[in-house]
């Protein structure tokens, strides 16, 4: 019976680990989304823009605090993230892929510490 529950015990912490991984991947990819349509068409930024990369940045935040063993992967996790990030931004902006740069311009404390620009006759 102890070694049953071993077996569950490790069964249960491989899934909360694929789930918080997962979980700080599409976040990555919705961050980075966003980060490169404020680079390629700042001319577009908008409220619901500057609000999805705030909103991201705290709950980044907040896993990589929470599990911080998250936090020593973040970077190659945000490499397999940009990859997904790169898809959506080409459809999102109408740019071919190939505009965007191969890999990720940020690092995930980079990413982590940007500060969207004020938007002007918002507010």
């Amino acid at each position: 019976m102890n070694r049953l529950d071993r077996e569950s015990l490790i069964e249960f912490l491989s899934e909360m680990t694929i789930r918080d991984r997962r979980e700080l991947r599409s976040r990555l990819t919705v961050l980075l989304l966003h980060l490169l349509k404020v680079r390629f068409q700042p001319e577009r930024l908008s409220a619901s823009w500057v609000s999805t990369i705030l909103v991201q940045q705290n709950e980044i935040r907040s896993l990589i605090e929470d599990i911080p063993s998250l936090g020593r992967r973040a970077d190659a996790i945000a490499g397999q993230a940009y990859r997904d990030a790169i898809r959506l931004a080409a459809r999102e902006t109408g740019l071919p892929a190939s505009r965007f740069p191969p890999e990720t311009p940020w690092t995930v404390k980079e990413a982590l510490a940007f500060d969207p620009p004020e938007l002007v006759g918002e507010g």
